[in-house]
């Protein structure tokens, strides 16, 4: 279960280590936080293209395989390890 502090720790990761765009961190916030919804995943793409995705139920993000590159794993396990902070 997000709180509001959890929902901004994981954003200020995906803004710092994964380029993803501070406009929409209050989004982010609502949608984890207030929806009556679960948001099971999250588009932020940042460095990631179009693929880069935040799944909350796993408190990871991925991308798409086929944009894989050495840098960009080396980089989502780097963030991936951040996020277990967490929580």
């Amino acid at each position: 279960m997000f709180t509001r502090e959890n929902a901004e720790q994981v954003y200020d990761i995906l803004v710092t280590m994964g380029g993803a765009s501070n406009n929409l961190r209050n989004l982010f916030v609502h949608e984890h936080v207030y929806s009556d919804l679960m948001c099971e995943e999250w588009r932020f793409q940042g460095f990631f293209g179009f693929g880069g995705k935040y799944r909350s139920k796993t408190n990871s993000i991925d991308y798409y395989r086929e944009n894989h590159r050495t840098e960009l794993d080396e980089l989502m396990n780097n963030i991936n390890e951040e996020l277990k902070k967490v929580f």
